[in-house]
């Protein structure tokens, strides 16, 4: 409660020291430069208690990463793909895009690890006029490169 009396003392003395600066000031550009000084003075004073807020933030513990991680465990190749898959179908149906199918082509790299080639997506008749969109749905959100067919 005192910071926000000391706050408040402060803000009311920088606005009686404007006041007093703008009687005695002469008109003209000095006047001009004098206000844009005192508007500076006053934004400082305004924001002072912002500068003693706490920095610290605590640590958060993402939960995706764990579920990433069971997501991955003991996962095949051709799991991966089709899950990737799904993943992308869901997407693409949130944005009312209607897929027949999507292929997704996997390889093991020498690491072991899977890696995507790329995804072939089929699209229904209807959505045929969207293939660019999807293309850049799909790079854009899943970092695939796409080759969409109707």
């Amino acid at each position: 409660m005192d910071q926000i009396k000391e706050w408040t003392l402060a803000l009311c003395a920088c606005a009686a020291a404007a006041s007093l600066a703008e009687t005695l000031l002469p008109p003209g550009n000095v006047r001009k430069s004098v206000y844009f000084v005192i508007s500076l003075m006053m934004t400082a004073c305004l924001l002072t208690p912002i500068s003693s807020f706490k920095t610290e933030l605590p640590e958060i513990e993402v939960p995706e990463t764990a579920a990433a991680a069971d997501w991955m465990a003991g996962v095949t190749e051709k799991e991966f793909a089709e899950r990737v898959g799904r993943l992308i179908t869901d997407e693409l149906k949130k944005r009312d895009i209607t897929v027949k199918s999507v292929t997704v082509f996997t390889d093991i790299s020498s690491d072991g690890s899977i890696v995507i080639d790329m995804a072939r997506i089929k699209l229904d008749d209807d959505s045929e006029n969207r293939l660019d969109e999807v293309e850049y749905i799909v790079e854009k959100k899943f970092g695939i490169t796409a080759d969409v067919i109707v």
